[in-house]
């Protein structure tokens, strides 16, 4: 790699941190936005914790009631509805039935008759 004065001061910039900073703390710390930070972090192998990538601590996720959907679960544990899934998937759960979302009030609409369709009518030549 080029030695450059920007990415001398950006490595000496890394250098002043300690390891292990989230991206958003890390961004933060640098005063830079966040696709900044991790992109000289990535470049310099600067060691990042990167929070975007897990669904919250183990423990969170004891106790929940699998009998909800997965966007009620989401909600719960302020979690992405994918990220419920995947752990219901790693669980070895079934997936997601939505069995008990609200229904409509009222009566379930009823199957009419089907419709039917007139012929085309020819005209004369």
């Amino acid at each position: 790699m080029k030695r450059t004065p920007a990415r001398v001061f950006w490595f000496e910039r890394l250098g002043a941190l300690p390891a292990g900073l989230d991206l958003r703390t890390l961004a933060q710390a640098l005063g830079t936005p966040y696709s900044t930070a991790r992109r000289w972090a990535f470049l310099f192998g600067y060691p990042i914790t990167d929070l975007r990538c897990r669904g919250g601590p183990r423990d969170k996720w004891d106790g929940i009631d699998w009998a909800l959907t997965d966007s009620q679960i989401a909600r719960q544990l302020g979690v992405s509805r994918e990220r419920v899934r995947q752990v219901r998937k790693q669980q070895g759960l079934a997936p997601s039935t939505g069995k008990n979302r609200p229904i409509f009030s009222g009566t379930q609409p009823t199957p009419t008759a089907p419709l039917s369709i007139p012929e085309p009518q020819r005209r004369a030549v």
